[in-house]
């Protein structure tokens, strides 16, 4: 059963215009915080703070590209207050990747390279989600740009 509402099959074909194209963006991010956690590895900070080190150069890259490319609407006018909820988004990503990490090599004893990519599969889903329908969704008629 398909979509036949021309709104809604717009609003569908937006919606995943704008999936490939913070795939994009979060391959980009990703690639910038694998590159940081490896870093991180390589001067003996532990995974843990590794994957902070790189969760931050990810975090800086995913957001200009977010706002810049990846999504046609934004909801808060507010640069400032739409970064930090952004981040906070992206905090309970890591929350998530830590909790991930953890599970893959300290329980399942695989190695942290590809512990990581493995766990940012999964967050990649989390993020858009939670930023799509937080951040970079039309604002329902009358609304105010802040936050819904």
């Amino acid at each position: 059963m398909g979509v036949t509402d021309p709104a809604e099959a717009a609003a569908v074909r937006r919606t995943l215009g704008e999936l490939a194209r913070y795939f994009v963006a979060s391959a980009i991010a990703l690639g910038v915080d694998t590159g940081l956690y490896a870093l991180g590895l390589r001067l003996h900070l532990g995974y843990q703070f590794a994957a902070i080190l790189g969760f931050g150069g990810g975090l800086s890259v995913a957001y200009l590209i977010s706002v810049r490319w990846a999504f046609q609407t934004r909801r808060v006018r507010d640069a400032r207050l739409e970064f930090v909820v952004f981040a906070a988004i992206g905090l309970l990503g890591l929350l998530m990747t830590e909790a991930l990490l953890w599970l893959q090599i300290d329980v399942l004893h695989l190695g942290p390279l590809p512990a990581k990519l493995v766990a940012a599969c999964g967050v990649f889903l989390f993020n858009f989600g939670a930023r799509k329908c937080v951040l970079f969704k039309a604002r329902p008629a009358g609304r105010s740009p802040a936050l819904p």
